[in-house]
């Protein structure tokens, strides 16, 4: 080797700083000039005082080019030793993470196999997650490294062609002492007791896998052993734990089946080996090692407390192992998909209502903490490197597959990802190649949400315009921390409540009325057979809004936790159905704002149905601190006691500031306080602040999304009637034409109720306005089916 090296010096500089520039630059680039067909791995692990393993590894390989010379492969702080090629020795070199072997030169298509001796300690990641570890009774490798470069760790205990492209099969002959057992993948051939007491376990992986995905777990382990009735057959379940922990490990692993069959539906038959979980005290979380999934010794503690990691980690085997994303920068297709199978195991075993609440939890992490998380808005594919296993990647992956499913519909959707995991099971898949399947098989061009929901930054947000006291449906839209000035419409979910309050829902897909406001077509529907109108109850569309509804019946708190508004409820008569959204983006502006005075980017849209005398308070909270993501600390400058609440009826009215104070805690430049509603009113609010040191006009919004159509105008929908006059000096006379009214309602723009009118089969009433302030008011007037038209009248003496 000394010799080569003093010889070949200046060649093998040349070649190996080349090279190394080109792998590390493009680390595919040796799949274009050779294929690994089997990795066999012969290791001696029973080093544990001195935490090294040692042993050799056959790779059988072919060449994909004419004239291969000169192959490398990656290994990573371990010492080669010697290097035989074809049974022969052979020249190699050893720089960095590179094992370079020289060779005769190969032809296209020619084979050969390198066995590579190697020995010494094993790295892990300076991240903490990733690579091989002793630790106690354990020893265990994770294949991937946070932030190791590429992010594939099969380097760190067998030299490998280590990307996510190349597939291979794995023979493992891993030599332990004589209490422990070696845990691998695929199925466990045999084992043998050697001369010295050691005991050397066979393990072998059929189906070929990326590097990342091989694993060896050794400790004094015992085996449980399951079964499952699968599509295509009987799959064997083992789980590899200490003898200790066993009991636990059946307890915390109860609702596997549940999960195995929620996949088996939705995407086929599960084809690996056996399904595999060995326990190791690895604190930072679990890998999907294809078929022995390596699992931390935390989360089996008799709960099912973790059981969603474990679906999680069974999930991979159909998203990340049957198929397994080409770069970095795809991994949503593993990880997102993957966290979005958590939900659809929640589904299965819990049912609906909890894997909506799930998909709600996850949704509202993402909306405060994601952006916290990576330092950014960032989109969900095309990630760079440092941020492959982002909070973007994982959490709002997951959210982007929930809105897909909707927007194609479960037949749709899980029958072409089903096909799409046939078409291209065991090979490496890109954001593209799913996009152009989806297309393909559902018929639904998907260019446009792959292009605005996934390969983009940011949010949408839709507000509805209609809730009770107009004939036209339709949406404003703005956007949070998004490049893309107006979304293609997508499908919705509007659900229309009669007057018994019961629901009926109508999937619509929006028209782009203009660029930023969707007008609403909804069939045969008639709007005034209905007294209320609600978007997306379900929340099918992960837009920039968390949100939840209840049906109340009794005074009292309410928290709406992820629509961060706590209610007291201080009068309701019978019940209340009450809806209430918060939006992470700005709500739209209008006019009638005073100069400097700017709004949050941020609001609050309340609605519902309820008797006229219900009546609550609320405490909108302001919080610009660390403990609640930053939420308000780019808006509230310098100090907070310029803050206003502001109040809109409608989604096309003007904003009012409300009469209510701040409520300052500690001090008034830490941002954090709150108001304290007294009079709570369905309608849009947000937080105003007055800032001198801003321009005029920023708040000053005159566009497209104001929503206000001609072709949308509202129409006359309750008895025909008037307000005189208006303006009115000490009194006004309310005609009406026909006796199908309920109550009247005089409410201050605050929408605080200063008067009501039992209205019933009258026709003609007053109101006396002399006591009244000059200003403006609203005259709300309530038919027999509960459903409300609202006037505003001014008072002026």
């Amino acid at each position: 080797m000394n010799y080569f090296c003093l010889v070949n010096k200046y060649f093998f500089l040349v070649v190996c700083c080349a090279f190394a520039t080109q792998v590390w630059a493009a680390d595919d680039s040796r799949s274009d000039t050779l294929d690994v067909s089997q990795y066999s791995i012969h290791l001696t692990i029973t080093d544990f005082a001195g935490q090294s393993i040692s042993g050799f590894c056959d790779i059988d390989y072919r060449s994909k080019v004419a004239g291969l010379s000169l192959s490398h492969f990656d290994l990573l702080s371990l010492t080669v030793d010697s290097v035989r090629y074809n049974g022969v020795g052979a020249v190699f070199t050893q720089v960095g993470e590179l094992v370079g072997v020289s060779h005769a030169s190969m032809s296209v298509g020619d084979s050969s196999r390198i066995r590579i001796y190697y020995r010494g300690t094993p790295s892990s990641d300076a991240s903490g997650f990733g690579g091989f570890s002793f630790s106690g009774l354990y020893a265990y490798n994770i294949g991937v490294g946070f932030d190791a470069t590429p992010h594939n760790f099969g380097r760190v205990w067998f030299p490998c062609i280590d990307n996510f492209i190349d597939r291979s099969r794995l023979e493992l002959y891993i030599t332990t002492g004589s209490l422990n057992k070696a845990i691998c993948n695929g199925a466990l051939v045999g084992s043998s007791v050697n001369v010295d007491g050691t005991i050397t376990w066979h393990w072998s992986q059929t189906i070929a896998i990326p590097t990342y995905l091989a694993t060896v777990s050794v400790a004094p382990y015992v085996n449980v052993e399951q079964q499952y009735s699968g599509i295509a057959g009987v799959l064997p379940i083992t789980f590899s734990a200490l003898a200790a922990d066993t009991t636990n490990v059946k307890s915390s692993f109860v609702h596997l089946p549940e999960a195995i069959a929620a996949y088996e539906a939705r995407f086929g038959p599960y084809v690996w080996q056996r399904i595999g979980y060995v326990i190791v005290p690895f604190m930072a979380g679990a890998m999907e090692h294809a078929s022995c999934i390596s699992y931390p010794k935390f989360a089996v503690d008799g709960s099912l407390n973790y059981e969603t990691m474990m679906a999680h980690e069974l999930s991979h085997h159909w998203w990340g192992d049957l198929v397994t994303c080409k770069t970095a920068g795809d991994m949503w297709l593993n990880e997102g998909f993957a966290s979005y199978c958590e939900r659809l195991f929640v589904e299965q075993t819990y049912g609906w209502l909890r894997y909506k609440r799930d998909v709600r939890k996850n949704h509202y992490d993402v909306l405060m903490n994601a952006h916290i998380n990576d330092g950014g808005y960032l989109s969900v594919a095309g990630v760079d490197h440092a941020h492959t296993y982002s909070s973007h990647v994982y959490n709002k992956g997951a959210d982007v597959v929930h809105t897909l499913r909707f927007q194609l519909g479960d037949s749709l959707f899980f029958n072409c990802l089903q096909g799409f995991l046939v078409a291209y099971q065991h090979q490496n898949i890109t954001t593209e190649m799913l996009r152009e399947y989806l297309t393909t098989c559902s018929g639904n061009s998907l260019t446009p949400f792959f292009a605005e929901w996934i390969q983009s930054p940011g949010f949408v947000d839709y507000c509805i315009k209609r809730h009770s006291n107009s004939a036209a449906v339709s949406l404003s839209q703005t956007s949070k921390a998004s490049p893309i000035s107006s979304y293609t419409p997508v499908k919705q979910e509007v659900t229309l409540f009669d007057a018994n309050w019961q629901p009926t829902t109508v999937v619509v897909t929006p028209a782009a009325t203009l660029a930023n406001c969707h007008s609403i077509d909804l069939g045969a529907y008639d709007l005034a057979d209905y007294i209320h109108t609600e978007l997306d109850i379900d929340e099918k569309v992960s837009d920039a809004s968390t949100g939840e509804y209840k049906r109340i019946y009794v005074n009292g708190l309410n928290n709406f936790v992820e629509s961060k508004l706590n209610l007291n409820i201080t009068n309701i008569v019978d019940s209340a159905w009450l809806r209430i959204q918060h939006h992470f983006a700005a709500p739209r502006k209008s006019l009638n704002l005073p100069g400097r005075l700017h709004l949050a980017d941020r609001y609050w849209e309340v609605s519902g149905i309820a008797n006229p005398a219900f009546s609550a308070s609320a405490i909108f909270n302001y919080d610009g601190t660390a403990t609640n993501s930053f939420l308000d600390q780019t808006f509230i400058s310098t100090t907070e006691d310029s803050l206003v609440l502001l109040y809109m009826a409608e989604n096309s009215n003007d904003w009012e500031i409300l009469p209510y104070p701040v409520n300052v805690v500690g001090f008034a430049t830490n941002k954090k306080g709150n108001f304290n509603c007294t009079d709570l009113n369905f309608g849009l609010y947000t937080f105003g602040i007055y800032d001198s040191s801003l321009p005029a006009t920023v708040d000053q919004y005159v566009g497209a999304n104001d929503c206000v159509l001609s072709a949308l105008q509202e129409q006359p929908w309750l008895p025909s009637w008037q307000l005189l006059p208006n303006p009115a000096d000490n009194s006004i006379s309310i005609e009406i034409q026909e006796v199908n009214s309920s109550s009247i309602t005089l409410s201050n723009m605050a929408g605080k109720s200063l008067l009501r009118l039992d209205a019933a089969n009258q026709t003609k009433l007053s109101i006396n306005t002399s006591t009244l302030a000059t200003g403006m008011y609203m005259v709300t007037l309530a038919d027999k089916q509960g459903r409300l038209e609202a006037k505003k009248v001014m008072v002026q003496h």
